[in-house]
């Protein structure tokens, strides 16, 4: 009960705050330098991930991609615990909403990216996907996430992690990302 009216303030405010200004999606894809990834926190997500977190790696430099992850969860291969912006029980206040410390500290890396990569709403992912000051915050879509990301990436509500984060990741691989890394990402998915 508690946090349904936590949400329903959150996006009351985030309707509230100035428009923002129209981004052309594409072009802003194919510029994304510095990204902040959330991880889901269900073991059977985590599994699916491996092989986009290598992809997004291949996109951006090693120290250009961040994850925001809960406390002692399992991360996927690939991601080093120096990568990771912890989430501990400390850093959220009653009702899950994220303390200005835990924003600060994700507002500083200055992302032009903020994906969350959860695939039920989750309160902690939105409310810091705001305090980044991303200006492309991508989500799984989800009804509830409209206030809080501008790019939601639709995929079947039956379709398993993998298949979603796939889709996800042919959205970014379209953006011509891929053109920017260093490693050029082989033809067939690697």
């Amino acid at each position: 009960m508690l946090t349904k009216l936590l949400l329903r303030y959150l996006r009351f405010l985030a309707r509230r705050r100035a428009p923002e200004e129209p981004i052309y999606f594409w072009e802003e894809l194919s510029k994304i330098k510095n990204a902040l990834i959330a991880l889901p926190s269900s073991a059977e997500e985590v599994k699916a991930l491996d092989r986009l977190v290598e992809r997004l790696t291949q996109f951006l430099a090693p120290g250009q991609v961040a994850f925001i992850a809960l406390q002692g969860q399992a991360l996927p291969r690939g991601v080093a615990p120096a990568q990771v912006i912890e989430v501990r029980p400390e850093s959220l206040r009653f009702g899950r909403f994220p303390k200005q410390s835990l924003r600060a500290q994700v507002r500083a890396r200055h992302a032009d990216a903020f994906i969350d990569l959860h695939g039920d709403f989750d309160l902690v992912g939105a409310a810091l996907a705001v305090a980044s000051g991303a200006r492309i915050r991508m989500c799984l879509a989800h009804e509830e996430r409209d206030p809080f990301f501008n790019l939601q990436v639709r995929t079947s509500p039956s379709a398993a992690p993998a298949k979603r984060y796939q889709r996800l990741l042919a959205l970014l691989e379209a953006s011509r990302v891929a053109s920017n890394a260093a490693t050029p990402i082989p033809e067939g998915g690697g």
